[in-house]
């Protein structure tokens, strides 16, 4: 989703820059494409507030996206303290002009998969059943209320939904395309969701 929006930006003019984990395999890729990469957290502050130094529009796309208990600490402080710390340094510049923001959350905010009907909408309960359907909530709530409260930042939600590049979509193992065209992954699948709780069920107890 980045890549693509990054892309089109750049067709359009924009000057665009990111933060990148430490070790960001995708690092030296990005740069050549012409975006300025910092090294830094999302859940640190002061790099998210140095990145957005003078800014005037903010996508924040960034997410940990994982379905397993083990990943709820990493969820938080990236999803949760993340989007946080990106709303206090958009505000912060929203002080000195106008900014414009969009936030990219998830249908896992109702959730689509388990639906209490269908075509779902923007008026079905949010009732996530993950810890990162939990995450977006938190940061639509967030952004809502930043949305109402500093006058100068403009803010937007894009929910989306299930998106995926090629080379997602061919692998066995990967996280939405290995339990919609394989077998053994959407056995797995349906023995976690069985539970009400998605990844719940590691490989070893299916074993």
């Amino acid at each position: 989703m980045g890549g693509v929006l990054s892309a089109a930006l750049k067709a359009r003019g924009h000057n665009i820059r990111t933060i990148a984990v430490p070790g960001d395999p995708n690092r030296i890729a990005t740069e050549s494409s012409g975006i300025a990469c910092h090294t830094g957290s999302l859940a640190s502050f002061e790099d998210v507030a140095h990145v957005m130094n003078g800014v005037e529009a903010v996508f924040h796309m960034a997410a940990v996206i994982s379905f397993q208990p083990s990943a709820r600490d990493l969820l938080w402080d990236v999803n949760v303290v993340g989007t946080y710390n990106v709303l206090r340094a958009a505000s912060a510049e929203a002080l000195k002009r106008y900014v414009r923001m969009v936030f990219a959350s998830s249908d896992q905010v109702y959730p689509t998969r388990f639906a209490r009907y269908r075509p779902t909408d923007e008026n079905h309960p949010k009732e996530p059943y993950t810890f990162y359907g939990l995450s977006k909530v938190l940061g639509e709530d967030m952004i809502r209320f930043y949305h109402r409260s500093e006058t100068s930042l403009d803010i937007s939600t894009a929910v989306f939904s299930h998106t995926e590049a090629a080379k997602e979509i061919i692998d066995p193992n990967g996280e939405y395309s290995g339990p919609a065209f394989y077998v053994n992954s959407r056995v797995r699948s349906l023995k976690a969701s069985s539970t009400h709780h998605a990844g719940t069920t590691s490989n070893s107890e299916l074993a």
